[in-house]
């Protein structure tokens, strides 16, 4: 009972072993998948400020070539293009001021930004004017004196700068998460391992302990056959003797070795030993069920040839290899020529 509750303990502990193995993977994996959204995240989220950035300076480019194109040509359309154009270019720098609220440095440079907007759309504003109420030459020269282009500059140079900061957040979050993807897949890959081989040293400890279990039985099996008075075999499904105990082999002459794995027909080759193999061959139930406990005479042959008579009773025994046949033989001798003698004293 010892044993088997120790083998039981080793198999629970095993268990919990490889349980704890799998839940510290599935651990990695969630912890994983996090990790992975939030840098998903975090690159989606660099480009659409990258996107709503380059959204700006188009929209900037296209308010000055459409307050370019009203000063060469007076055409009312070019305005609404360059309506168009300042609408288009407050919602980029609102979408931009919203997706770095958290980024004070990023706010700095937006305001910055917004300031340089503001005086360019004043001087596109002023050429305007300028074209309706003194004419093209008025606004040409206007443009011409490059305080437009100044201020365009130092707008495109300080998106430029924001641009770059943003794409080097890029790479680093990029490079962030491969980094994380990569120990990832080796933290499961050996976790995997880990759980394979926690799995198959559970099953070789408890192969192992049913082993020593097994062999423990069989000592403690092998005990009482040399303890019993009576030559003791016992006997496989298919006849063969796979055990005996020391009064059989002074019983029938023989060396235990030579008995082992010998049929039991060797000695008994009269009458019952196609009995004990059928007792073999049966189902354990009804093996145990037809128990025979009861002495049956018969011959056994010894290993010179001589023949003596034995008594010989029946008990089927489970075992991982199937039902064996354990026979209590016992030399009935002496008993018999006591009754041949009596027999013998009454005729008289």
């Amino acid at each position: 009972m010892k044993t088997t509750s120790r083998l039981g303990g080793k198999v629970q502990l095993a268990f919990c072993a490889t349980i704890l193995s799998l839940v510290a993977v599935a651990a990695i994996s969630f912890r994983g998948m996090i990790v992975s959204g939030q840098g998903d995240r975090s690159v989606q989220h660099t480009h659409e400020v990258l996107e709503n950035l380059q959204g700006l300076v188009s929209a900037m480019q296209s308010i000055e070539s459409s307050n370019r194109g009203f000063v060469l040509t007076g055409d009312e359309s070019y305005l609404q293009s360059y309506r168009a154009g300042l609408q288009s270019a407050k919602q980029c720098e609102a979408a931009v001021r919203s997706l770095t609220v958290d980024n004070p440095k990023r706010q700095d440079q937006l305001s910055q930004l917004e300031t340089l907007m503001a005086a360019k759309i004043q001087f596109a504003d002023m050429v305007v004017t300028l074209r309706r109420s003194q004419g093209v030459e008025a606004a040409r020269d206007a443009i011409q004196s490059g305080t437009g282009q100044r201020i365009m500059g130092k707008f495109q140079e300080s998106v430029g700068q924001m641009q770059d900061e943003e794409r080097r957040l890029l790479v680093l979050r990029n490079a962030d998460e491969k980094q994380w993807l990569g120990r990832t897949k080796i933290v499961l890959l050996f976790g995997t391992v880990l759980v394979l081989l926690t799995a198959a040293a559970a099953a070789w400890i408890v192969r192992r302990d049913r082993s020593r279990l097994g062999l423990a039985e069989e000592a403690k099996y092998r005990g009482l056959l040399e303890a019993a008075p009576d030559a003791m075999v016992v006997v496989d499904q298919d006849g063969k003797i796979v055990l005996l105990n020391v009064q059989a082999e002074k019983q029938f002459g023989y060396r235990r070795d030579e008995l082992i794995g010998q049929k039991v027909s060797n000695i008994i080759p009269e009458g019952f030993a196609e009995r004990i193999i059928a007792d073999g061959t049966r189902s354990a139930a009804d093996a145990l069920a037809q128990q025979i406990g009861t002495g049956i005479e018969l011959i056994g042959q010894r290993k010179d040839g001589s023949q003596f008579p034995i008594e010989i009773m029946l008990s089927p025994l489970e075992s991982p290899e199937g039902i064996l046949v354990t026979a209590a033989i016992r030399d009935i001798s002496v008993r018999k020529h006591a009754e041949k003698h009596l027999a013998q004293m009454e005729g008289r």
